[in-house]
C-alpha cells in the first residue's frame, strides 16, 4: 500500500479539525441586534461556530426551550460534543422570574448572558463609562447619539464594525458594573450586564 502523501495528510488533519470545532448553541431574546453582534465577534476567531437556536421569545420561554434541547441533544448526542456549551442571552428589564431563570439554568449547566436593563447597556460599555439607572429608551438614545451604526428608532445594529474592537473596553465595564450593584446590595442591579461572559467564552478580550 503506497503511503499518502503529504498534501492528503494535510487534508486529513483540516478535515479532522473541522469536525472537532466546538459549537455555542444560543437561546436569544434578541432576535436583530444581539445575534448581528455576536455573529460579528465570533469571525475574530477559529475555535467555535454559534448556532442561534431560538430568538424573539422571553426569558423563561427560552430557558424552558434550552433545557429541552439540552436534554434532547444530551441524549442522542448528535451534533453535540463534551466541549460545546449552550447559552442564554435576555434582558433582564421587566421580565419576570429571571432570578429563577439564571438559578435554573446555571444549575443545569446553562450558561447565561443577561443585561438590566437592555443589551444597548453593553454597547454603551463600549464606548464610555456608564452608571445611571435609566429605563431602557434612555439608555438607547445615549447608544444613538455615541455610536454611528446604532440607530434607535429601529432599535438595532445597523453593524458591528464600530464596536467590536473596543470590546476590551466593554468587558472591563461590564466587571466594573458588577462590582458597583454587588457592593450596592444590588445584585442584578441596572446598569450591568454580563454579556462579557460570552466574549470570553469565545476566548477573545
Amino acid at each position: 500500500m503506497g503511503r499518502k502523501s503529504p498534501k492528503s495528510k494535510r487534508k486529513i488533519a483540516a478535515q479532522s479539525k473541522r469536525a472537532l470545532k466546538k459549537k455555542l448553541h444560543i437561546f436569544c431574546e434578541g432576535a436583530v441586534t444581539e445575534t448581528l453582534y455576536f455573529r460579528e465577534m465570533a469571525r475574530f476567531q477559529r475555535e467555535f461556530v454559534i448556532d442561534f437556536v431560538s430568538t424573539g421569545k422571553i426569558p423563561k420561554t427560552l430557558f424552558d426551550e434550552a433545557l429541552a434541547y439540552l436534554k434532547l441533544i444530551n441524549k442522542s448526542r448528535t451534533g453535540y460534543s463534551e466541549h460545546d456549551q449552550v447559552w442564554l442571552i435576555f434582558d433582564r428589564d421587566s421580565h419576570d422570574h429571571v432570578s429563577e431563570v439564571i438559578n435554573n439554568a446555571r444549575s443545569h449547566g446553562i450558561h447565561v448572558a443577561y443585561s438590566n436593563p437592555c443589551f444597548e447597556v453593553f454597547l454603551l460599555y463600549h464606548f464610555q463609562d456608564y452608571d445611571a439607572d435609566e429605563d431602557r429608551s434612555r439608555v438607547k438614545a445615549k447608544l444613538a447619539g455615541i455610536c454611528t451604526e446604532y440607530c434607535s428608532k429601529k432599535c438595532k445594529l445597523n453593524s458591528a464594525n464600530e464596536v467590536v474592537n473596543l470590546r476590551a473596553d466593554a468587558i472591563a465595564r461590564s466587571k466594573r458594573s458588577l462590582v458597583s450593584r454587588a457592593n450596592e446590595g444590588t445584585e442584578m442591579g441596572a446598569p450591568s450586564s454580563t454579556a462579557h461572559l460570552l466574549i470570553e467564552a469565545l476566548k477573545l478580550s
